[in-house]
């Protein structure tokens, strides 16, 4: 996918191979998510509002 998060590419065969891999933006996508991730691990889903 061209400008996407995820690279396919398809190798000849046999057998047929099939790697992914991540775009720069992907793996940039990756930074900036990155503490919202460690947020959901430590909370583990629960919403946390104002007290």
């Amino acid at each position: 996918m061209e400008n996407g998060l995820v690279d396919r590419i398809v190798e000849d065969g046999p057998p047929i191979r099939v790697i992914y891999r991540l775009t720069e933006h992907g793996r940039e996508a990756g930074r900036l998510l990155s503490p919202l991730v460690a947020y959901m691990k430590i909370y583990q889903g629960r919403v946390v509002g104002p007290k």
